[in-house]
């Protein structure tokens, strides 16, 4: 009979490092606090002694005074002049620019009003979005529907799209080169609608858009400049049908785009 994972420290470890691994790259780098987590930390062992520190290197550091580094302004630059969304998914046609169009059944374009006043990108495509024939679709979809109700809109009130037009072979997330190839068309349909908030939702959207590569957990909960429109970032909702104590936090961000909406 084959041992368990709690007999079996070793896998255990792996199996931590591995989920600790996947929160990060959904920019998750601290966790709630909750009741089984408290446990854990009161059942852990006591910190070991070390030597305590020369005193003299401790009081100059606090006493040195921290240099003023001002950080560097983020320059976006604009979309293309505004076309239609009908004439940009004439220019994408059946796409083939990178090796994403290897593992589609089918392209997604984006889907909603012609104009829009709130406009969410997610990640990539899935599995889900190609048998709906639109981006968030499944138990997804069925989700980020839930949350539009709750601060009163209608899924055909938004537009939805995707930073990548073309599903990954395993669902994972496209390389930089395939995303740089479709964000043209991306800010392109953005322009086209004219909304007065995007909505990124995941990491992948948040960090293209933003041409930042802050993780999306310190990114969330603040409006962000994007060719001079607000942009909201929050979590996916694929990431909170598995995470669902990070509901909290996207309720949050909801609720600043209700306020900004109203």
């Amino acid at each position: 009979m084959s041992a368990s994972i709690a007999d079996d420290p070793i896998r255990l470890l792996h199996d931590l490092r591995s989920l600790v691994q996947l929160h990060r790259d959904f920019g998750i780098l601290e966790y709630p606090q909750t009741p089984d987590l408290d446990r854990f930390l009161k059942s852990a062992p006591p910190p070991v002694q070390t030597k305590p520190r020369n005193k003299n290197l401790q009081l100059d550091r606090e006493t040195t005074p921290p240099k003023n580094v001002q950080p560097k302004p983020v320059t976006i630059t604009p979309p293309q002049p505004s076309q239609t969304l009908n004439e940009i998914e004439t220019e994408l046609g059946d796409c083939t620019r990178c090796t994403l169009h290897h593992n589609r059944d089918r392209l997604l374009f984006g889907a909603g009003p012609k104009k829009a006043r709130l406009f969410i990108v997610g990640d990539f495509p899935t599995h889900e979005d190609e048998a709906a024939g639109n981006p968030f679709g499944g138990e997804a979809g069925e989700l980020l529907t839930k949350m539009l109700k709750a601060i009163d809109l209608n899924r055909n009130d938004v537009y939805l799209s995707t930073t990548v037009k073309c599903r990954t072979a395993d669902n994972s997330a496209p390389q930089p080169e395939q995303i740089a190839t479709c964000l043209p068309f991306l800010t392109r349909q953005i322009s086209a609608v004219g909304p007065l908030i995007i909505c990124t939702m995941g990491p992948i959207a948040t960090q293209a858009l933003l041409k930042n590569n802050t993780p999306l957990i310190r990114l969330r909960g603040r409006f962000h400049q994007c060719y001079g429109i607000e942009l909201m970032p929050t979590f996916h909702p694929s990431f909170l049908i598995k995470n669902p104590d990070m509901k909290k936090a996207t309720w949050i961000d909801l609720q600043l785009i209700q306020a900004k909406l109203a």
